[in-house]
């Protein structure tokens, strides 16, 4: 089995507490490694503009992530097909999304 398969099949046996836990471990990961790399420790994400994407089942949710980034006033886009092409849409501000 190849190396995708096998963290495939072993998201598929993490339960659903598990799952979350580990998905917000992850983005306050993010966080602190964003942090100690950004030439000031209260990075302003005012009005930045950062992609995500909404989990779907087995994947890492972004959910602590996206409110983080709510909360500090980022511009949050999500991907999504129009036709054959993908686009980056902000939820509230397209009436189609």
């Amino acid at each position: 089995m190849n190396p995708r398969a096998q963290v495939l099949e072993l998201r598929k046996r993490l339960g659903p507490s598990e799952a979350t836990q580990l998905s917000r471990m992850a983005c306050e990961r993010f966080l602190a490694a964003w942090s100690m790399h950004t030439e000031k420790s209260s990075w302003d994400w005012k009005g930045r503009r950062v992609a995500l994407y909404r989990a779907r089942s087995g994947e890492l949710s972004l959910a602590t992530l996206e409110e983080f980034l709510n909360e500090a006033g980022a511009e949050l886009y999500y991907p999504r097909l129009k036709g054959q092409d993908l686009e980056f849409a902000r939820p509230g501000q397209d009436p189609a999304f």
